[in-house]
């Protein structure tokens, strides 16, 4: 009878423990979901508001860049001196 007791008594236990780490996990599982989820929408958010501000491609005037990369390649940079024009699409 003891020894049933005992087994009782330890699956009772292993049952609250299940139950107790199961109710810590749920909440983290659930916010770091919800996190997750935040940062996607802030991300495509971002994303959306710098593709529609954004003001193109640059054309430099004389063919290259000043520091002599060809004026096709697609860097966003400003020039120094800030001469540049923007192509309107």
């Amino acid at each position: 009878m003891l020894i049933k007791l005992k087994h009782y008594a330890a699956r009772a236990i292993s049952s609250i423990v299940a139950l107790v780490v199961f109710l810590f996990m749920l909440p983290l599982t659930l916010g770091m979901m919800l996190l997750m989820f935040l940062v996607g929408i802030a991300t495509v958010a971002t994303m959306r508001y710098r593709l529609h501000n954004s003001q193109g491609p640059v054309k430099w005037p004389n063919g290259s860049k000043p520091d002599g990369t060809p004026a096709t390649s697609h860097s966003h940079k400003a020039p120094i001196d800030g001469s540049y024009t923007v192509i309107d699409e």
